[in-house]
């Protein structure tokens, strides 16, 4: 008889420090509880801005939606630079957007602007002008600014950079700015 009572006293100590523990965890819990927090409501269907910039890197750069009409020196193998002449013309698809940036990365070359003095480089678009940098110092330029979509259409668009004055290597090649990328990308 005393073993029952024994294991009897042991099974309710066993139980009151089970219920004590359990209690002890949910006071715990509640008291330290890891807060939850939802994600807010996202912007559904957005995509990024379509880009249509044309980079040296990729070579051949001559692209279905952006081909090279001329004035643009073949790059040399892994390079992200090639020369232009006085006059690179390139050609642009454009059907998704009338509001456009037009993007221009190029490089006045030290060697170039000491032989020639400083140089322009003209932006026309569809035969308009519409913007002139100064390229008085030798550094990368860095464009990208709004293009009036008066001056777009729909399909092939012509962009010309008209390089004023350029230097004239020894084969007798003109030469006008290292040229990196140059395209539209789409204006949101």
């Amino acid at each position: 008889m005393a073993r029952h009572s024994t294991d009897g006293v042991i099974l309710r100590v066993i139980l009151v420090t089970v219920a004590f523990s359990a209690a002890a965890a949910g006071l715990y819990l509640r008291l330290h509880a890891v807060r939850s927090y939802s994600l807010p409501p996202q912007r559904a269907g957005q995509m990024a801005p379509l880009s249509l910039v044309l980079t040296v890197h990729e070579n051949p750069m001559e692209e279905a939606w952006a081909p090279i009409l001329g004035g643009i020196l073949p790059a040399e193998k892994d390079s992200q630079w090639t020369w232009t002449n006085a006059r690179p013309r390139l050609q642009f698809r454009l059907e998704e957007s009338d509001r456009w940036l037009f993007c221009l990365r190029f490089a006045a070359v030290g060697q170039v602007i000491r032989a020639v003095g400083p140089q322009t480089v003209e932006i026309a678009i569809n035969g308009t002008s519409i913007k002139t940098i100064p390229a008085a110092e030798a550094r990368e330029y860095d464009l990208r600014f709004p293009v009036d979509p008066k001056l777009l259409k729909a399909g092939m668009n012509d962009v010309e950079l008209r390089i004023a004055p350029v230097y004239t290597a020894t084969d007798g090649v003109p030469l006008g700015v290292l040229l990196h990328s140059v395209g539209f990308v789409e204006d949101r």
